[in-house]
């Protein structure tokens, strides 16, 4: 009796494992038929606006595997947002079967996406997805879901030969930015550690967009992501307008970032002249260097800017440097040796960010009106007979200073003074050529958005002209 019990049960298990089998294998099977094919894309272009096609699907089970061949996706007026020419995708039963999704090896071939917003500004690729039936308001709000039981893992997934299109209806205008020969890859992931590689490769961009024109041959970035920390990040652009290098790696990312990042970037005046439509002459060579170390809410920062010399405004300029130091949020700027035709400059200053960001550059509890600061700008023997100003009635050299402490950005939270001191000696242009010496100091205090003159003195060889 007993052995009769065993026999029937597990020929009723065998069945059942048999029928099971049968099931997935036909089911298999039966996607892959374009009756199929047609019955799931009929269902999923009745629920959104737009329309979805594919030309085939392969599933094997055993390998566990899918492949999709010319996927196309179409806006509601049956323009083409998303093609492509396959998506392939192989994942481990053996790993599903210890809670891991395992992402053995994942594709997406020549994908090529067209974002476009029109004129209204709203964009057509989250319209496609809409559905056209409107929601009942009396059903009520879905609930968020129960947490994901899988950790993820990827070994290799990778998009080639993609391409991204962007366009914008701004004011009849269309503007435009087209990626091409887009690479991205993905390695060694695992979503549960916070680790991976990633590398992606955005090959040739062009840009025309609110009358500028840009783009770049080259740009490559790539990362090694170890417990939540880059280690390290690294960086490359090479276009008309500049070259770009950035290496260094970050820690904590999910929390209060801390980072070690060195940037260098070389340009032109002349390019960026051409970039930006400028008008007035630039030209000369640029090169910025950058470190940056510590938490990101509150980092150290040095910048220096070196000016190669040229021309600024049609002004011959020879080579200075720039400078600025951000730490324990105070900036401090200094730029000195700036000589150019017509004279020479120096600015220097400091801005205490402290009371703007208490408690943080990431912090929400922000003021930038509570910003302090104190710059000084310094012309010195200007050659007021070289400026190319048609209106100037003197001939001499000018020297001038000015000074500005307070705290407020914006006009209405403005709370600041300004000192002016300024001299001339030459002559003026008019017959005789008459001596024009004269000194002016001012102080004036600004608040708000009004200016209140509390010291004035203007001196002319023996004549002194003073107020309050």
């Amino acid at each position: 009796m007993m052995k009769k019990w065993f026999f029937r049960t597990l020929v009723t298990l065998c069945l059942i494992i048999g029928l099971g089998i049968l099931f997935m294998f036909g089911a298999a099977f039966y996607l892959e038929s374009d009756h199929a094919r047609h019955l799931i894309r009929n269902q999923l272009n009745k629920s959104i606006s737009g329309q979805i096609t594919w030309s085939k699907v392969r599933i094997s089970l055993i390998r566990g595997c899918i492949e999709v061949d010319r996927i196309l996706i179409q806006s509601p007026s049956r323009e083409p947002m998303i093609a492509l020419d396959r998506i392939f995708a192989q994942v481990s039963w053996r790993a599903l079967l210890s809670g891991t999704i395992l992402v053995e090896k994942a594709e997406v071939t020549r994908p090529v996406v067209h974002v476009r917003i029109g004129e209204d500004g709203t964009l057509d690729i989250s319209n496609a997805f809409k559905s056209p039936r409107k929601k009942d308001p009396g059903l009520p709000e879905e609930e968020n879901g129960v947490p994901f039981p899988f950790n993820v893992k990827i070994h290799q997934f990778q998009i080639a030969d993609g391409s991204f299109h962007f366009s914008s209806v701004v004011q009849g205008e269309t503007e435009r930015a087209i990626f091409e020969k887009i690479h991205f890859s993905l390695n060694d992931v695992d979503l549960a550690q916070k680790s991976g590689n990633v590398k992606a490769n955005l090959g040739e961009c062009k840009i025309d967009m609110a009358g500028i024109r840009t783009g770049w041959e080259d740009f490559v970035i790539e990362a090694r992501v170890e417990k939540g920390a880059i280690t390290p990040v690294k960086a490359h652009v090479e276009s008309n307008l500049l070259t770009l290098h950035l290496l260094g790696d970050g820690r904590e990312l999910w929390e209060d970032p801390v980072i070690d990042m060195d940037l260098r970037i070389e340009t032109a005046l002349g390019d960026i002249r051409k970039t930006f439509h400028l008008r007035r002459g630039f030209s000369g060579p640029v090169k910025i260097m950058m470190q940056a170390k510590g938490k990101v809410s509150d980092p150290r920062v040095n910048m220096v800017l070196s000016f190669g010399g040229g021309r600024i405004y049609d002004v011959d300029t020879e080579a200075f440097t720039f400078e600025g130091i951000l730490s324990d949020r105070v900036v401090t700027l200094t730029a000195k040796g700036v000589k150019a035709t017509y004279g020479n400059a120096a600015l220097s200053g400091t801005v205490d960010l402290k009371k703007a960001f208490p408690q943080g550059f990431l912090s929400a509890n922000r003021n930038i009106d509570a910003a302090v600061y104190r710059v000084t700008a310094a012309l010195d023997h200007v050659n007021l007979k070289g400026i190319p100003l048609g209106a100037t009635l003197l001939d001499g050299d000018l020297q001038s200073e000015v000074r500005i402490e307070g705290s407020g950005i914006t006009p209405a939270n403005l709370d600041a003074k300004v000192k002016v001191s300024l001299s001339v000696t030459g002559k003026t242009r008019i017959a005789k050529k008459i001596p024009a010496n004269f000194s002016l100091n001012a102080h004036a205090a600004l608040s708000g958005k009004n200016a209140e003159v509390d010291h004035f003195e203007l001196r002319m060889g023996e004549t002194t002209l003073a107020g309050t």
